[in-house]
């Protein structure tokens, strides 16, 4: 059985590496967007992998040189979890959460927002990419200044930065 069964897993893991180096030769080719230089063994991917739609998406956040871009609008989400919302807004409304509510806020504290958050995403999430991305990001961004004014912020006492550290000390 093991001279039978050792040239099929033998078969796999080269075919395991022959689709690992195709993949890697794929993704150091994308750069240049030319499809004439995808290998021939890989083909091509019409629908978007499991690994999209786990990872959020970060446009603006990175500039072209790779630093991190500290700017306040690029600190904005552009995509929105339905379920995560729902899952916030029913946690709310909770036993749990009205516990948390007394023990952290000395008083119940209303879940409107949390609902709203949900609704927001339910309305929109049949947008197309860029209208959605927009969308979301001034959602929050107005979330974030509804947020300021109601409860105060530590940019009342300091200025935000706008440019990046580059070294520490």
């Amino acid at each position: 059985e093991t001279s039978q069964g050792q040239p099929k897993q033998r078969g796999r893991e080269e075919q395991a590496d022959a689709e690992l180096d195709a993949f890697l030769r794929s993704l150091s080719s994308a750069e240049t967007s030319d499809p004439a230089s995808t290998p021939a063994g890989v083909p091509p991917s019409s629908s978007p992998s499991r690994s999209e739609y786990s990872q959020p998406k970060t446009y603006d956040r990175y500039l072209p040189d790779g630093s991190i871009n500290i700017h306040p609008d690029a600190i904005y989400p552009v995509t929105m979890s339905c379920r995560q919302a729902f899952d916030q807004a029913f946690y709310c409304q909770s036993l749990g959460g009205k516990f948390n509510d007394i023990y952290r806020f000395g008083h119940l504290r209303d879940c409107s927002e949390q609902w709203g958050a949900f609704w927001f995403c339910m309305r929109n999430r049949t947008l197309p990419a860029k209208d959605k991305e927009g969308q979301i990001r001034e959602y929050y961004k107005a979330r974030d200044e509804r947020r300021k004014r109601e409860f105060g912020s530590s940019e009342d006492i300091w200025k935000i930065r706008e440019k990046a550290v580059t070294s520490a000390f």
